[in-house]
């Protein structure tokens, strides 16, 4: 599957299953090529990247986006947008599909990790960057889904440790 296809059914499984973090409202897709952000909430000001990682367990680094955005924004001084991340993976155990959404409210540099595409591959030379650390015990996270009544911390919560 194509990554943009897997990246807007992420998307739109996201905002079927999330709440804003923020206000607990509706979240929405922006429209496609919007720079920076995927989904936005329908009461607040809360905007976030969504990328989706199939993959068992979650893992430590995701694929990111493209570089020269996100390096222009940054020297305006801007921060690095809020990330949501939904992980899905086939359960081998049962065959169902398992999913878990963390959300990245705030990310370093030290969370990006500039690549580039090899001379001989799709896109040749095309500057990209990877979301790294994200299970690192100090990244602040927090477990959109599956919730809970009862609020619990990621590690706690997290059904792949």
């Amino acid at each position: 599957m194509k990554s943009g296809v897997n990246g807007k059914r992420g998307e739109r499984a996201v905002v079927d299953v999330v709440p804003c973090p923020n206000c607990r409202s509706k979240l929405v897709l922006l429209p496609p090529g919007f720079p920076l952000f995927d989904v936005q909430c329908t009461r607040c000001m809360f905007r976030a990247q969504v990328k989706t990682a199939r993959c068992a367990p979650p893992r430590d680094q995701i694929f990111g986006a493209g570089w020269d955005v996100l390096d222009k924004t940054r020297k305006t001084g801007q921060l690095i947008p809020p990330l949501i991340v939904n992980f899905q993976w086939p359960d081998k155990a049962n065959g169902k599909e398992r999913q878990v959404v963390y959300f990245f409210p705030f990310l370093t540099k030290d969370n990006i990790k500039k690549r580039q595409r090899s001379a001989a591959g799709q896109r040749p030379g095309y500057k990209e960057f990877n979301y790294v650390g994200l299970r690192d015990d100090n990244m602040p996270r927090m477990m959109l889904f599956p919730t809970s009544r009862r609020r619990r911390s990621a590690k706690e919560a997290d059904p792949t440790s």
